[in-house]
């Protein structure tokens, strides 16, 4: 089984919070996606500025909506995350 394109499983996940990008949920997973995806690029000294980028986005996903989902986690497709604070 091949890996899905970033953009189509962004696709993918924005579809499934109801084609609103402003949803806490879909931004989380959108930088999960990110984080896994910048992993990819080789060589390595390529990758730093996606890493740079993937840490600023994923402190602010965490500190704004308490979403913590690192780009070690294994995620599905079309994941939603409707409830993320106080449960």
């Amino acid at each position: 089984m091949t890996a899905l394109p970033l953009w189509t499983q962004i696709r993918e996940d924005w579809v499934a919070h109801g084609r609103d990008w402003t949803r806490p949920g879909f931004r989380a997973v959108a930088v999960h996606r990110f984080g896994v995806w910048r992993m990819t690029v080789r060589p390595k000294p390529l990758r730093i500025p996606f890493s740079l980028a993937y840490r600023l986005l994923f402190r602010r996903c965490r500190n704004n909506y308490g979403i913590e989902l690192p780009y070690s986690v294994a995620l599905g497709r079309r994941v939603v995350i409707e409830h993320q604070g106080g449960i």
